[in-house]
């Protein structure tokens, strides 16, 4: 029995969710609003006795491990171990990735001490300053506890401390450790080690469930030009600042809760902000906002406000972040402070969350809206002043594969800048789709779904995953012939085992395109025929636990409502395959019958066509050698 199966068995999901989800029976489930999108009804569920969730409203699906997985966006291995080690389970788990994962564990203790030494030493007499300068700040000692501020203390000449590296290395850590996480670097010239932090107000960053993964350090004096005034602990193996959104470890439950995401510029305003109220605030870290954290934060919520600094920096990060939050579907506000410096500023002269929605009523714009402003939207009038700031816009939205995104900016933009919505789709780079025709542009194919894979015919794939439109004008689409037919076939076996053999025999048309289907196809021909449905999901899962795209679709499949004729779907779905397999030995034919043509043999053309000639009318199929080998279209 694998790692991943024995920790499966020890762990109960229903209490693992219960920590992030309010649950409550509902029949046969366990049911609670979705951790992983935003929504009102709840559509999220565990059937009883299961070990896996489904949300129905979002798609995300799979186990214990897929669950914490998408929830602290750490991986399945990390969520493996976190559960083990709360089980009290030995993992027997060999090699490279072992010694990784070992080496971020030792990383993360030694980062953990760290975080307790540089509290000790705000606390103590050495951090008066540190104390002096939050005070001054106007932070209060509540959500300084809450939020970890320490301070690292220096010992002799500042710029050669390693004070908290030492005490590390002597309460046990290994010197490559603290290097590893961090909190010390070794220096090139004595190969002595040297604190990251010195002299600062440290600032702990956790990743998601609160685990400290760095440090940020402010000085202690604005009037010291020499220093930085904000500094990052430099990149890991267990910190990436590009993918850390700072306090979403204390914002996570209120974001979820309201729907909504405050992004602020710096540690302090975060802290501040939290402070008078507004539990919603996070930041990105010493970096513009990224695509990987658009992404992050549309599983967060569906709406975002960008609270940045009122100078040209703060404005000049909100352009960068707002076609990237648009991108993701987010309804964007942008709210830029005027009578303050930045929203800790707002916050540490009295601000309360009253004041910052008051505040966002009577000042937000909306994200497209304020970047036609940055661009002069709001004083343009001539044709050709409107025309370039839509250029400047649009260009923003050229790498934007979804056509819904793209079709609203075009029509915002037409709006905004009074220009001919018709053909400015074209002008900047940025045409959708037009009714009648397909996104990826040509004719729509005739017949439906099934007619268009059909003609596809031959091929390892079959053309398996190509999706064709329903209704371009909303962009939702229809799974291809192969894949509906593939789905229904493995639909038929989860309900109803005993068809196995037919799938099994040895004139089964049966053959899956390369694809996570292909693989629960493998796995589900190899139960036991005589297993319940539930104990096969079961099993399946515990086969696939390296496999989330595979688990995934397991589950779309088991929660998917379904006819309660599993042998009817199974002789739909056979009959496509056949179909499929006569197209393709036809084409065989064919190109046989056209080489023999091509050789100049009038007999053997002849003996070809007569061939092709019988086939299509049901005889048989082609064995290569010009004989016909006799099969019933509907055998099973």
């Amino acid at each position: 029995m694998d790692d991943f199966t024995r920790v499966k068995e020890a762990v109960d999901l229903v209490d693992v969710v219960s920590r992030h989800v309010e649950l409550k029976r509902a029949g046969t489930r366990m049911v609670g609003c979705c951790p992983f999108h935003h929504e009102k009804s709840p559509s999220f569920g565990i059937p009883i006795g299961q070990s896996y969730f489904k949300c129905f409203g979002c798609g995300a699906g799979g186990d214990v491990f897929t669950f914490l997985h998408k929830l602290q966006n750490i991986s399945r291995f990390e969520a493996l171990q976190l559960l083990a080690e709360e089980k009290g389970i030995v993992l027997e788990t060999k090699g490279a990735s072992g010694e990784q994962r070992e080496a971020r564990d030792r990383a993360l203790r030694a980062l953990a001490d760290a975080q307790e030494l540089y509290r000790k030493a705000f606390a103590s007499p050495v951090g008066t300053a540190a104390r002096e300068l939050l005070e001054r700040r106007h932070l209060d000692a509540a959500v300084i506890d809450r939020f970890g501020l320490g301070y690292a203390p220096v010992a002799g000449e500042p710029w050669r401390s390693a004070v908290i590296a030492q005490r590390l290395v002597n309460a046990g850590h290994r010197r490559e450790d603290v290097v590893a996480a961090g909190i010390a670097v070794d220096r090139e010239d004595d190969h002595e080690l040297l604190d990251s932090m010195r002299d600062r107000v440290t600032i702990p960053i956790r990743d998601e469930r609160g685990c400290v993964i760095a440090f940020g350090g402010r000085r202690l004096r604005d009037d010291d030009e020499r220093n930085p005034k904000y500094i990052n602990s430099r990149e890991t193996l267990v910190f990436s600042k590009s993918h850390v959104l700072y306090g979403l470890d204390q914002a996570r439950a209120s974001i979820l809760k309201s729907g909504v995401v405050v992004l602020v510029e710096g540690y302090m305003d975060v802290i501040l902000a939290h402070q008078g109220g507004l539990d919603l605030a996070i930041a990105a870290l010493g970096t513009s906002v990224t695509a990987d954290h658009a992404r992050h934060l549309a599983r967060l919520a569906p709406k975002a406000v960008l609270f940045l600094d009122s100078d040209a920096a703060g404005q000049r990060a909100a352009e960068r972040a707002v076609p990237l939050l648009l991108a993701e579907k987010l309804d964007v506000k942008v709210l830029v402070l005027k009578g303050d410096k930045d929203p800790g500023d707002f916050f540490a002269r009295g601000a309360m969350r009253a004041d910052f929605d008051a505040l966002l009523a009577s000042e937000a714009v909306g994200g497209l809206e304020f970047l036609v402003e940055r661009a002069g939207g709001r004083s343009a009038r001539a044709i050709e002043e409107r025309i370039r700031i839509a250029r400047q816009v649009g260009a923003n939205f050229q790498g934007v594969a979804d056509p819904l995104v793209r079709t609203a900016v075009v029509e915002q933009l037409a709006r905004s800048l009074d220009l001919p919505a018709g053909d400015l789709d074209v002008a900047l780079g940025l045409r959708g789709a037009r009714r009648g025709r397909p996104l990826g542009g040509g004719a729509a194919p005739a017949g439906g779904t099934g007619a268009a894979a059909e003609g596809a015919g031959g091929g390892e794939n079959g053309g398996a995953d190509r999706k064709v439109p329903r209704d371009p004008a909303t962009g939702t689409s229809l799974p291809t012939a192969q894949v509906l037919a593939e789905e229904e076939v493995l639909i038929a076996l989860l309900r109803q085992p005993a068809l196995r053999a037919a799938a099994l025999s040895a004139e089964s048309p049966l053959r899956f395109g390369a694809s996570p289907r292909a693989r629960l196809f493998q796995l589900l021909v190899e139960e036991e025929a005589h297993a319940e449905p539930a104990a096969i999901v079961e099993s399946l899962l515990g086969k696939l636990a390296g496999e989330p795209e595979a688990q995934q679709t397991l589950t779309d499949l088991v929660s998917r409502p379904v006819s309660a004729d599993p042998g009817g779907l199974f002789d739909g779905a056979w009959r496509w395959f056949e179909r499929r397999r006569r197209n393709e030995q036809l084409e065989q034919i064919r190109m046989q019958f056209k080489a023999a043509l091509a050789g100049g043999d009038p007999t053997t053309g002849q003996e070809f066509l007569r061939t092709y000639d019988q086939f299509r009318r049901g005889g048989g199929a082609p064995r290569g050698d010009g004989a016909v080998e006799s099969r019933d279209e509907t055998a099973r």
